[in-house]
């Protein structure tokens, strides 16, 4: 066995390891020569020497570490004293007064929450009927909460309510719930007009729309807590509705007279299955359908959509026309039908017909459409350049349809239609307008009815760039 010091079979001493180690470590560099014994080995005092030197690096990477350390401390302390010089600066200007300013005005608004436990009147029929409009002629009515969108919670398409499981978290509730279009409003403003048609635009005019997404979920979640335990799906929506219309920080019709309705408009969301969940989830709900005759409904269509196939169009058009005769039928008196025909040509006379189903005054801010009081453009799928109520679109077919076109949409549609007419609420006031018995038009050949479907899209497009009336 090797005595301490001495190396074992075939290595190194303990030292002569050790100083290998530093030098590995770059703690000491490694020297030409070193004095040895009369063995080979280093001597006792080359072994001590060579450890201080060791020692010494050491301690002078140490003194170097706490150099280092007491810079980065100065340079925090540095970094800390410019920060609240910063923030001290920041406070002091006027930006960082608004700001509070708003934090103050925010949690004024939430401690004053206006509670929206309304029913919900909701107008759904296929989109392309007016169903736009007609939710913007609510907007600042005195006792109604007029959404300031398509309503759009739960899955987007194909408008389905969301399911709302009570043993769900809050924040869970709300992510099927949020609106992303309402976020994007926020971000950008509304359109005066939509300007829908193809082509050259004008400049674009919008109307600010002050509903931060962040604080709307903050009253939502305050609302849940407040309404808290939560037993029923209809308290959530009620608590969102809470949020939507008091998260709206410049909608002008919150406050004022007692408010009976929520009006939404959300096409097909209540077709099928979506009706019962309509009554389900508000049984002192409403619906309201408008019905457009199939000529002028199919125009506006294909105008919104030029490559769209026809037939597929069409059929949207019967399914709304079915689903309005069979809410009538099983619904009675919470469902309301009027003609889009009508709402155009004579606002006054439907919307008082409404506001009797609804059981609210009528105000002259029915017969005007407008966003949070400012006036707005018709939703039309042509071009548009003026606010207001426009009658252009109950005519527009005849300019740009062709005859064949017609014959094969009325020979697929007129009894339907005529079905329909049939359990309309607000009723017209001309004979014309009453759906007096037309000619029967010729049915189209079974050979080229299909070559017609086909053919209507670029029919339309060809005979829309010579028509005259827009």
């Amino acid at each position: 066995m090797a005595r301490q010091g001495q190396p074992r079979s075939g290595g190194q001493t303990k030292a002569e390891r050790r100083l290998a180690r530093a030098v590995r470590q770059g703690h000491v560099r490694k020297r030409a020569s070193e004095p040895a014994d009369s063995d080979g080995t280093p001597g006792r005092q080359d072994v001590e020497q060579r450890l201080e030197r060791i020692e010494e690096t050491l301690t002078e990477q140490a003194e170097r570490s706490e150099q280092a350390l007491a810079r980065l401390n100065k340079a925090e302390k540095n970094a800390r004293a410019a920060g609240r010089a910063w923030l001290e600066s920041l406070r002091r200007s006027p930006e960082w007064a608004a700001a509070e300013s708003m934090r103050r005005s925010l949690e004024l608004r939430r401690a004053n929450v206006v509670p929206v436990d309304q029913p919900l009147a909701l107008i759904c029929q296929a989109q392309r009927s007016g169903g736009t409009l007609l939710a913007r002629l609510f907007d600042g009515h005195p006792q109604c909460h007029a959404h300031p969108h398509e309503l759009h919670i739960g899955d987007r398409r194909p408008h389905v309510w969301p399911s709302l499981a009570l043993d769900e978290s809050p924040e869970a509730w709300f992510a099927k719930l949020e609106e992303e279009r309402l976020a994007l409003m926020f971000d950008k403003g509304k359109r005066q007009i939509p300007l829908k048609a193809a082509g050259e635009r004008p400049e674009e005019s919008y109307y600010p729309f002050l509903l931060p997404p962040a604080f709307q979920r903050l009253i939502f979640l305050q609302e849940v807590e407040r309404r808290a335990p939560i037993t029923s799906e209809r308290q959530i929506l009620d608590a969102y509705m809470t949020s939507l219309f008091n998260a709206w920080l410049d909608n002008q019709s919150l406050r004022g007279a007692e408010k009976r309705w929520v009006v939404a408009f959300s096409p097909r969301r209540a077709w099928g299955e979506g009706r019962e969940r309509l009554f389900e989830l508000y049984p002192d709900g409403r619906l309201i359908s408008i019905l457009r005759d199939p000529l002028s409904w199919f125009t506006s269509a294909q105008g919104r959509d030029p490559e769209a196939d026809p037939e597929p169009l069409l059929e949207l058009w019967k399914r709304s026309a079915q689903e309005m005769i069979g809410a009538k039928g099983r619904c009675g008196d919470r469902v309301f039908i009027m003609r889009f025909d009508e709402l155009v040509r004579d606002t006054e006379t439907t919307m008082r017909a409404l506001s009797g189903f609804l059981g609210i005054d009528f105000d002259p801010v029915l017969v005007t459409p407008t966003f949070n009081g400012y006036p707005v453009g018709a939703n039309s799928s042509y071009s548009v350049r003026t606010t207001g109520v426009l009658t252009d679109p109950v005519e527009r077919h005849k300019d740009l349809l062709s005859d064949e076109q017609r014959e094969w949409i009325l020979g697929e549609c007129d009894q339907l239609h005529k079905e329909a007419l049939g359990i309309v609420d607000a009723k017209p006031t001309s004979a014309r307008a009453r759906g007096a018995p037309r000619k029967k038009p010729a049915q189209p050949r079974k050979t080229t009815k299909g070559a017609s479907a086909r053919s209507s899209g670029r029919s339309t497009t060809r005979k829309r760039s010579t028509a005259t009336k827009r």
